[in-house]
């Protein structure tokens, strides 16, 4: 069978092209695809949730350093973690994004920290969209029991 252009490859792919910034895993700083190593860091956090972020702290947030979250005692975070490596979808209300409180259906990635600012964040593919989305933990409510 060839691996090379199986949804889950074709997910990760689109997953560590949306990170776009450098991603610390284990310890190992690696630059994010086709940019440089070192990329200047934000230094004012994200706009309250009820606020879309403008293009400019976009932007710096996604040149950010990554660091993917390996262990955490989070009830919420464990149970996400657990359904990315099982790849099992689960059934969430998301309280932010363009459609606070909508329902939707994600088969979560990886979980990760961004240097500079506040809070854990989930890169999962969302079937509503059919694409690859990312979430605040702290605005995720799982539904799923």
């Amino acid at each position: 069978m060839n691996h090379q252009n199986t949804p889950r490859r074709r997910f990760f792919g689109e997953l560590l092209a949306l990170l776009g910034g450098s991603v610390v895993a284990l310890g190992m700083k690696m630059p994010p695809v086709g940019a440089a190593a070192t990329a200047p860091l934000p230094t004012a956090p994200l706009p309250a949730p009820c606020m879309q972020p403008g293009p400019d702290e976009l932007d710096a947030w996604r040149r950010a350093t990554r660091r993917l979250v390996l262990h955490s005692d989070d009830p919420k975070q464990r149970r996400l973690a657990a359904a990315a490596h099982a790849g099992a979808r689960l059934r969430v209300r998301y309280l932010g994004g363009t459609e606070p409180g909508r329902v939707r259906e994600i088969t979560p990635g990886a979980l990760f920290t961004v240097e500079g600012y506040p809070g854990v964040y989930l890169d999962a593919h969302c079937h509503e969209r059919a694409a690859a989305r990312t979430f605040a933990v702290e605005r995720l409510a799982l539904l799923d029991t």
